[in-house]
């Protein structure tokens, strides 16, 4: 039987639910020992913020870091990332150290981990001492964290900064609360520019996490106060939140957060500092958003605050896997959903160029669900070539929602690369390609500037074949990546290498 497996790049969302970022916000009771390890997170996670409810500083990990590496959000000290609060990022969560702003004994936690994916990029860069530009993101920030991984007593208050595209004094330092300039210069289409200060210092490293807006799992915008401040004020988001963080664009900059398993009306400032009220008071679901109280960091008399936020969208179908493969000629989609509400069927749509769809199945659907089901459908006559394939989810009521398009290569007949996957990537990507008669491939690599800069001869069998390639000496950049067989014939797919 011959398998070809289209990899896909993440989870797939239908685009009208829970959609483009992959987050965890929860809490844990520390044991106490010298490590605990927290679990249930359900991914690896590339950020990783905790915040204790007593008076204790945040903590920052990504996974661009040293593994084992944290820093203090508030870190006023020239210090590079340490490894005094975190043991490691792991499969399904994270492990911690014996330190009262990570694991003390009887003490709540709360955290929130994010997966990098389309809403969300984490990197690294190095100072150059000049602007720096930071290109292959895949989308234009909203927020933005830097992270500066150095020891220098030149340079203070090196703690954590957070810019927000849009905010007039857009730059805050989380070690001291107040607003600041040298950060970022431009938001670019794909990435930011930072300025000739403190984000570009020569020969330091700097890490990044970039994020979003897609109004179904993250949201970000600002309000304007009143003259005079109104107690239990409902600040309308696009979901209900699970996590908000609120800041005021003028004096009062030390950020507050409010994790979903705050009880009351508490919410905490991100610095050394516990729980208080008056300030994030509540989650809402009717109106969807959050509720502020009278505090002046959340509503200052005619002020600004901008605030980004985590949540889901209560929608009918959580999709979260949609995947095509060829078999035996044909293709075979399957797709897996999370949970389902009054859904009643699914119509299975193709096309051979991604904008004229047609039906090719419909399935019924389970109706209610909060538990996993797996969907599958055979396309016994596939077009030739490109195949484009997304799903139409129908409510009972009559109410629809489309899921993003997947694509298969379906020409069994040349040599052809089917795939190329991660793309971007920051260290290496895995090519695969389709063999009709096997024997030796030549593979060369094209930079920008024309220049073949790698070459390679590749065994092949008949059928699917892969090649890791190599790229964390590659400059950011977009790469041509061309498959030749004995005939001459090439095929060519082209490569983002990120920072």
């Amino acid at each position: 039987m011959f398998r070809l497996h289209l990899v896909l790049s993440g989870l797939l969302f239908f685009s009208l639910c829970k959609g483009q970022i992959q987050f965890k916000c929860g809490s844990y009771t520390g044991d106490g020992n010298a490590t605990q390890a927290i679990t249930g997170v359900g991914f690896s996670p590339n950020v990783l913020i905790i915040k204790c409810a007593g008076a204790n500083a945040p903590v920052m990990v990504t996974s661009t870091m040293t593994a084992g590496n944290s820093k203090l959000m508030t870190s006023t000290t020239n210090s590079a990332t340490v490894t005094t609060y975190m043991s490691s990022l792991n499969s399904d969560g994270f492990t911690v150290k014996n330190t009262v702003q990570t694991n003390t004994a009887s003490t709540t936690y709360h955290y929130l981990a994010i997966k990098s994916s389309t809403g969300c990029k984490v990197g690294s860069y190095t100072g150059t001492g000049a602007a720096k530009t930071i290109s292959g993101i895949g989308f234009q920030p909203e927020v933005l964290f830097i992270i500066p991984d150095f020891a220098d007593a030149t340079y203070t208050n090196e703690g954590i900064y957070m810019s927000m595209r849009g905010k007039p004094t857009e730059t805050v330092k989380f070690s001291l609360g107040t607003p600041g300039t040298a950060g970022i210069n431009t938001w670019g289409a794909d990435g930011f520019t930072t300025s000739s200060g403190l984000s570009a210092v020569a020969a330091y490293t700097y890490h990044y996490v970039a994020l979003n807006d897609d109004n179904s799992s993250f949201d970000y915008g600002s309000y304007t106060n009143p003259g005079t401040a109104v107690d239990n004020t409902n600040i309308t988001i696009a979901f209900q939140p699970v996590f908000v963080l609120d800041i005021d664009d003028t004096a009062n900059n030390n950020p507050i957060a409010r994790f979903n398993d705050e009880s009351g009306d508490a919410s905490m400032q991100m610095t050394a500092n516990g729980e208080t009220t008056n300030k994030i008071q509540a989650f809402n679901s009717s109106p969807v958003g959050f509720q502020i109280g009278t505090h002046a960091n959340v509503q200052a008399p005619n002020s600004v605050n901008y605030y980004f936020a985590f949540g889901t969208s209560v929608l009918p179908v959580e999709l979260v896997d949609f995947t095509a493969e060829i078999v035996d000629s044909k293709v075979e989609l399957e797709w897996l959903t999370a949970s389902e509400i009054n859904s009643e069927n699914f119509s299975v749509m193709r096309s051979s160029d991604g904008k004229n769809f047609e039906k090719i199945a419909d399935l019924s659907a389970a109706g209610n669900s909060s538990s996993f089901i797996h969907y599958y459908y055979t396309d016994e006559n596939p077009n030739s070539g490109y195949n484009y394939y997304k799903l139409v989810e129908k409510d009972f009521d009559g109410k629809t929602q489309e899921s993003k398009l997947i694509g298969i290569n379906f020409n069994l007949e040349l040599n052809v690369i089917t795939q190329l996957y991660p793309n971007p990537s920051s260290d290496k990507t895995v090519l695969y390609f389709n063999s009709k008669e096997g024997g030796m491939y030549n593979l060369r690599v094209i930079d920008f500037n024309g220049k073949m800069i790698y070459s390679a001869q590749l065994p092949a069998m008949v059928g699917e074949n892969k090649f890791t390639l190599l790229t964390s000496d590659y400059s950011s950049g977009t790469y041509s990546l061309q498959l030749g067989d004995a005939s001459g014939f090439y095929s060519e797919v082209k490569y983002v290498k990120s920072e």
